[in-house]
């Protein structure tokens, strides 16, 4: 009852939950996907097209799809009784490990409201992968510490590893670090290998080894001390103490049993695994390890409850702080542009530029328009109408005009002018739709297009100045001109 009320913070977050980036991608494909055909494909990784072994997770987060839809309030408070199931399981595992019941009490409390969760949490539909492959583990180290039946342990061990990557290197390492003599560690092993060989050669369908891995790895250990350096930074700016922290608050510390204080730093470093190596670094990868740092942090209150309260009432205020001023201004942003799309007319084949979107409010990323493959599928979700094309804005590059995206770019015609619909965000998150597009002719002149949804008088065939368009300057969108 006691984690159940420390999670209830998060319900702040429930009018404003909102499908981010990754999830309108898979949303549209399930949408358009056959119920046999798309299971199967997830199954076999065929469904996103890279060796993964997360199919458990994504097997449950369609059937939650199947049953709620496009309910992201609904998916949310599935995510939230996982994650508190995670802090649960995280207590009782550590208990039995030994660490004593008043630290296994406070790693779960802290665990429940550690900002560096949120990258998951509030994404709550593409990245539940790391709250199901916690909550196994956290299930299976429980029955290896607890010398629990050994077929039991190797269920849990494959719950886990077919419920997402980031806990692999903690299925390595757990019957080690709680070392129950050696019939664990050759069965949690030889389940892992034979598990993982067969899952490889008899039920994935997709090159086990994918072309550009080195794009994502660079397996240095330049590299890895690059990015213990960054998730150094991250924990740090999520303390609400620096002047350039994601959010603004104080905190407090206390005392260490240094023993359990190294086994939680192991577990902690195998949690992290290969992301060490990877390029770059994202919030929603802190998820697992959270579960060690919050142990870390229960074992130096020394299981003194006013420590505990304290640092569980900070990390409460670090939750309110982070969900209200990085994860709510994002959602209300989406929720602005969403009614916007609602109210226009369009048509396939159309374009919509939604420029001058903030891409990041402290550790939550803009909902939709940091690539096309999220902000499409949202538009057509919104609108109703597929073969739609979105775009961030619309610049001039040696002479030529392109309609950008964040992660693509292509030729624009003018002809194309009536079929696109440009909206324009303002600091508050507003948007204003601009009817009429000025093309920099040189000498401060422009020439004007319209676009689509445009009413007004005959548009100038010459070049114009900015004097002569005072009337309409609010309904302009100037073209950028890149003179790189």
């Amino acid at each position: 009852m006691a984690y159940v009320l420390l999670a209830s913070v998060y319900l702040i977050y429930l009018p404003h939950a909102q499908f981010v980036l990754d999830d309108w991608f898979v949303l549209g494909r399930y949408e358009t996907g056959e119920v046999g055909q798309t299971a199967l494909a997830i199954v076999q990784n065929r469904f996103h097209g890279q060796f993964r072994f997360q199919w458990l997770s994504f097997l449950l987060g369609y059937g939650l799809w199947l049953v709620v839809g496009y309910s992201p309030k609904a998916v949310f408070l599935v995510s939230l009784a996982l994650h508190t199931g995670c802090a649960v399981a995280l207590r009782s595992a550590v208990e039995k490990l030994g660490v004593g019941a008043r630290e296994a009490f406070w790693a779960g409390a802290l665990f429940l409201l550690l900002p560096t969760t949120h990258g998951a949490l509030l994404w709550s539909f593409n990245c539940a992968f790391f709250l199901w492959s916690t909550l196994w583990f956290l299930l299976y180290l429980r029955e290896v510490a607890g010398e629990g039946p050994l077929w039991r342990q190797a269920v849990f061990l494959l719950l886990a590893l077919f419920s997402g990557d980031p806990v692999f290197g903690l299925l390595l390492v757990a019957p080690v670090v709680a070392w129950r003599g050696w019939r664990p560690v050759a069965v949690g092993g030889g389940t892992l290998a034979v598990a993982a060989v067969a899952y490889a050669t008899l039920v994935n369908r997709v090159p086990v080894l994918q072309a550009g891995l080195n794009v994502r790895y660079q397996f240095t250990l330049h590299q890895a001390l690059a990015t213990l350096s960054i998730i150094g930074n991250v924990y740090r700016k999520m303390t609400g103490w620096p002047a350039d922290s994601y959010f603004r608050l104080a905190a407090v510390a206390g005392s260490v049993r240094w023993r359990w204080l190294a086994v939680a730093v192991m577990l902690w470093g195998a949690a992290y695994g290969p992301i060490l190596f990877l390029r770059a670094h994202e919030f929603r990868y802190d998820y697992v390890p959270s579960a060690f740092l919050a142990l870390g942090l229960a074992v130096m209150t020394g299981g003194r409850w006013v420590l505990g309260a304290v640092l569980a009432g900070w990390l409460a205020l670090a939750t309110v702080g982070d969900i209200g001023q990085s994860w709510i201004p994002q959602s209300r942003r989406l929720r602005l542009i969403e009614e916007k799309l609602r109210s226009l007319e369009v048509a396939r084949g159309d374009t919509i530029v939604v420029s001058n979107t903030v891409m990041w409010i402290g550790t939550a990323p803009h909902f939709a328009f940091l690539a096309s493959w999220a902000s499409t599928p949202f538009a057509e979700h919104v609108t109703g109408v597929k073969g739609l094309e979105t775009a961030c804005d619309i610049a001039e590059e040696g002479g030529a005009l392109r309609l950008r995206h964040r992660n693509y770019q292509r030729d624009w015609k003018l002809e194309e002018a009536g079929r696109t619909r440009v909206l324009v965000v303002d600091k508050e998150g507003r948007l204003e739709e601009k009817k009429l597009l000025a093309r920099p002719v040189g000498h401060g002149k422009f020439r004007l297009y319209g676009l689509k949804g445009y009413r007004g008088p005959g548009i100038p065939g010459e070049a114009v100045g900015r004097e002569q368009m005072t009337m309409l300057e609010q309904g302009i969108y100037f073209v950028e001109r890149d003179v790189r």
